[in-house]
């Protein structure tokens, strides 16, 4: 049986392997329901944190979600797999399966996670990286970058993979001016 205490140690436990924020999960939320082609969750850091600390439970939208999110079943997450849950879980993945790549969603994902990087000044990782080289040939092979876009995401993607090995306070200043005249779309 997955207990309310249970649940909250193996959600928080899960986040931390990752080595995600509250916040990181959810943004992920919202980027799912981006790729599923729903309304932005109601969901924040706050939200995250209730769950983790068991003042609130993820209810029937949330939780094949955040399976979803973390690619684990409800019993990693603390959660008895009921029939319902793992119907939901099913139907999600069917609908992730059956959308077409969503190119402009991708590339507003990855310019919100290079401006919260950015503005948060949390370091520059591999996952930042690999989205924005994904973002570039996603963007090439779909406007044959008539707009340039592909261009400026590899031109940002070189400047950050430099600014990853070398955190000096100039090359911040020149990353967060760049990031400003990144192209909206």
């Amino acid at each position: 049986m997955g207990g309310t205490a249970n649940a909250t140690s193996k959600l928080r436990a899960a986040r931390l392997r990752l080595r995600w924020t509250e916040e990181d999960i959810a943004v992920r939320l919202h980027q799912l329901a981006a790729r599923l082609g729903e309304q932005a969750p109601g969901v924040d850091a706050n939200q995250v944190s209730k769950w983790e600390r068991g003042v609130r439970s993820p209810g029937r939208y949330y939780k094949p979600r955040l399976c979803l999110v973390f690619e684990l079943t409800p019993e990693e997450l603390g959660w008895e797999p009921t029939p319902r849950l793992l119907q939901d879980i099913g139907d999600l993945r069917r609908r992730l399966l059956e959308r077409p790549p969503d190119v402009a969603v991708a590339a507003q994902v990855e310019r919100e996670r290079l401006a919260a990087t950015i503005r948060h000044l949390w370091p520059v990782d591999r996952t930042l990286l690999a989205g924005l080289a994904r973002m570039r040939s996603e963007l090439a092979a779909l406007h044959g970058d008539r707009r340039g876009l592909a261009a400026a995401v590899g031109v940002r993607e070189r400047q950050l993979g430099r600014w990853r090995t070398d955190p000096a306070v100039r090359e911040l200043d020149e990353a967060i001016r760049r990031s400003r005249a990144l192209p909206a779309g």
